[in-house]
Order: C-alpha cells, then sequence, then structure tokens
C-alpha cells in the first residue's frame, strides 16, 4: 500500500519463509533508504557492482530471452499482478509531516 511505502521504516521485514539471501536483503535496504545513502546514487556501475548482481553478464543481457514474458492488453493491464486489499487504514504516529502527509490522511 501506498502508506506502507512511504513508512517503508515501520513495516519493512523479511519473513523467515521468503529465505532471502544476505546479499538480497542487502540489495534492498540500500535501494529503500534516504537518498544520499541509497545504492547508485554514485552511479549504474555501483548496483552493477552489488554483490546480488556478482553472476550477471551485464554485456549478454540485452539479447538474453525473459524467463518469463507476461501477456498485456494495454499500458494500464494490471492481471499479471496479484490483488491486494487495502486493510491497513493507520498511518503511524511516528510519521513527519511532508508534503505527502496531506494525501495519506484522506
Amino acid at each position: 500500500t501506498c502508506r506502507k511505502i512511504v513508512n517503508w521504516r515501520n513495516y519493512l521485514k523479511f519473513p523467515e519463509e521468503a529465505r532471502l539471501s544476505p546479499e538480497a536483503k542487502d540489495l534492498i535496504c540500500r535501494l529503500l533508504c534516504n537518498v544520499e545513502q541509497r545504492l547508485g546514487t554514485k552511479g549504474a556501475d555501483e548496483i552493477k557492482g552489488h554483490p546480488w548482481f556478482r553472476d550477471t553478464e551485464w554485456g549478454k543481457l540485452y539479447h538474453m530471452k525473459a524467463a518469463f514474458i507476461p501477456q498485456v492488453n494495454d499500458e494500464l493491464d494490471t492481471q499479471n499482478f496479484e490483488k491486494f486489499e487495502e486493510t491497513d487504514k493507520q498511518v503511524p504516529k511516528s510519521s513527519k509531516s511532508g508534503p505527502w502527509r496531506k494525501m495519506l490522511s484522506s
């Protein structure tokens, strides 16, 4: 949900059943942080150099066949995404004010 994305510090948890590697968790955390510390602020090579991508052959990537090619009817087609019900209506009290605050409180 939008609220959970904006307040990711309060909601981001890695469930045990997800069995993410330490490299995957590090990549996610280094992308979900303040822009000053975010992976990639020094350019794409910083992202490409992350250990999670160590086996990626960047030069061959463009020519590789995708593992999954979704069927899409138009640019607004969302049939390939899971459907989730909006259940969390509260914004945590620790949220700071900002230009998005009005949008979240409606």
